[in-house]
């Protein structure tokens, strides 16, 4: 198994039997509340994550990125935005919630 340096933190290829090479992506992301380090796919399943693990439950991941920009305003004036998983997850970056 060889690594691969981009822009992505982890891409490691492996080779099939068929000739083929197979890319897996992944991201590894460490909170700044808590420490608490994971791995994940992409922008929208660390957003499902973070869904899935909070205190609270929501139907859907922009009921819960809403909710948590409106907490984000109130207790520390910070605008975060909740149009999409992308932007909400640069944003959170931007803003040292997370590092990746």
């Amino acid at each position: 198994m060889k690594a691969f340096k981009t822009t992505w933190p982890t891409e490691l290829q492996t080779l099939q039997p068929n000739g083929l090479f197979v890319y897996l992506h992944g991201m590894r992301v460490t909170f700044r509340e808590d420490q608490t380090k994971i791995e994940v796919s992409s922008k929208k399943a660390l957003v499902d994550w973070m869904r899935e693990n909070s205190r609270t439950e929501y139907p859907d991941n922009h009921s819960f990125m809403l909710a948590y920009a409106r907490r984000a305003v109130m207790l520390a004036d910070e605008d975060i935005r909740a149009t999409s998983e992308e932007e909400f997850v640069d944003d959170l970056q931007a803003l040292g919630h997370i590092e990746f």
